[in-house]
């Protein structure tokens, strides 16, 4: 995919989605005020453009690792950093985004909101 169009839709469509999400908790937390998590069970890390951005997570992970050792950690990524994601021991599962097409990233990322949405991650 164009890293300008990549860019321009981050900028644009993610900001409108965070808007959307962050109104749509706001209500959630008025009708039901969330409960304090004291261990997670799930964790969702999600992380897409850049790998030199995902090679500086990977002692980050560890560290939750270490820090939680008996939670799921999921993480979300772009289909690229699949080989460097596969070998993160510290990983109990991936989800990947293909954005070698424009089409390819509408049915991927749909495929993987829905997947992340399954894991019922707690942080």
């Amino acid at each position: 995919m164009n890293l300008t169009l990549a860019k321009a839709l981050d900028r644009w469509v993610g900001g409108a989605l965070c808007r959307v999400i962050a109104s749509a908790r706001t209500l959630r937390d008025l009708v039901a005020p969330p409960q304090e998590i004291v261990e997670p069970r799930t964790l969702l890390l999600v992380k897409f453009w850049g790998l030199g951005n995902v090679v500086l997570l990977l002692p980050v992970i560890r560290s939750l690792r270490r820090r939680f050792p008996s939670a799921r950690i999921v993480f979300v990524s772009l289909r690229r950093n699949q080989r460097l994601l596969d070998g993160c021991a510290d990983l109990d599962a991936r989800i990947y985004v293909d954005d070698s097409s424009g089409g390819r990233l509408v049915l991927s990322s749909v495929a993987g909101v829905l997947a992340a949405r399954r894991e019922a991650a707690d942080l």
